[in-house]
């Protein structure tokens, strides 16, 4: 597979008992996707706080698009990588976009999220890069 859109909200409830997370780490697929969609939860953050990450794993990269461009939720997502995803996810290069959408209120990160997701989808499939720029 190309492009996957993995649940981070309920994984670390998860990952220890669910047959299917299992399969998709031991099975080699994450792996072996090029592309994955993250939505996270940084539930440390006051009030919490949803970002995206998007793992281009042939590249190395992980680009994490936050809307609020919040210094605590980049930090969030190394320890994210380490904990709940396999070893192939821990050495990645965390970026910014050089552009990006910027929320103006502290409760709509969620459509921003869904938003840039869906953008990202696209790009992903028509062009089979990172976009870099969201706008």
């Amino acid at each position: 597979p190309t492009l996957s859109i993995f649940d981070t909200f309920y994984s670390s409830y998860v990952i220890a008992s669910d047959a299917r997370y299992k399969m998709f780490e031991t099975d080699g697929m994450f792996e072996s996707t090029r592309f994955h969609l993250m939505p996270l939860h940084h539930k440390d953050i006051p009030k919490g706080h949803w970002t995206l990450l998007i793992l281009d794993m042939a590249k190395k990269i992980a680009l994490h698009v936050d809307s609020l461009d919040m210094e605590a939720s980049r930090l969030d997502v190394n320890s994210i990588l380490v904990n709940r995803f396999s070893a192939s996810a821990v050495n990645l290069n965390v970026m910014k976009p050089h552009r990006q959408r910027e929320q103006k209120d502290g409760v709509s990160c969620g459509k921003f999220v869904i938003a840039n997701m869906t953008f990202a989808a696209g790009e992903l499939l028509r062009n089979g890069e990172l976009p870099y720029e969201f706008s």
